[in-house]
């Protein structure tokens, strides 16, 4: 029974740090694409350049975002040539942050909401917006912060994040169906599939396990419960694995002198 731990394990992992992929469909635009075979995804060629002085209060500087071909034409490497998707100004010069021609798009069907991350900026910048999904609105970008430095994280909420037919190509919100049945926006993403993979699982691990306890070894009461002592030592695991990593930030290592 022991050895159906790790796989546990290792399929909570999994279920928690998967994100569904959006595949670029379009070659011509580079900013439309598809969730898996699901024909939803993302359609960003209506933003154009409608963000194109994102502020950072605290510097002073002011970002620019244009996911599509054409839609950036600013200064120095930011010009359609390089591709830009987001530029950084500084003063009177202008930095290239990301390509919208090296973009890895990962949604969380679930939230509606969608993380592309922008590579090949100048002196390795690299660029990253979250896109969440406010219908009928036109939504607002803002600036969050450069962590760590030189990845500079933007923000956008509005109808531009939500996940559309982008087999029509009209730019039009996924109705979601509100029972049984359907297709498309109502599949499951790879992270659902898993996490209840995952619970299945962990309910077969128990109750097949306290049946064997029960019949097999005559166990009684809490007894019944497979590796049992593996779980109640649980919670002293997790303690101690916090005060670890907290330990040495307030200075209190337990580490005895040679």
């Amino acid at each position: 029974m022991a050895s159906t731990l790790p796989v546990l394990c290792l399929l909570a992992l999994v279920s928690l740090s998967a994100a569904d992929k959006c595949t670029s469909i379009d070659s011509s635009t580079n900013c439309r694409c598809e969730v898996g075979n699901s024909g939803n995804g993302l359609d960003l060629t209506q933003v154009k350049q409608q963000f194109q002085a994102i502020p950072d209060p605290k510097t002073g500087q002011t970002y620019a975002w244009g996911p599509c071909t054409n839609d950036l034409n600013l200064p120095d490497s930011c010009t359609p040539a390089n591709d830009p998707a987001i530029c950084q100004q500084d003063g009177g010069t202008t930095y290239l942050v990301g390509k919208y021609t090296q973009a890895d798009y990962e949604t969380d069907v679930s939230k509606e909401s969608t993380v592309i991350t922008y590579t090949g900026g100048d002196d390795s910048r690299v660029g990253k917006i979250t896109l969440t999904c406010s219908k009928d609105d036109p939504g607002t970008a803002t600036f969050v912060k450069e962590d760590p430095t030189l990845t500079y994280n933007l923000a956008y909420t509005g109808k531009y994040g939500c996940l559309v037919g982008v087999g029509t190509g009209t730019g039009s919100p996924v109705t979601k169906p509100s029972g049984g049945g359907g297709s498309g926006g109502g599949s499951l993403s790879l992270g659902s599939i898993l996490t209840i993979v995952f619970f299945s699982l962990l309910v077969v691990y128990f109750v097949v396990g306290v049946i064997i306890m029960r019949f097999a070894r005559g166990a009684q009461g809490t007894e019944m419960i497979p590796n049992r002592d593996v779980w109640i030592s649980v919670p002293g695991l997790i303690k101690d694995g916090a005060l670890l990593i907290v330990s040495p930030c307030r200075g209190q290592g337990n580490y005895e002198k040679v």
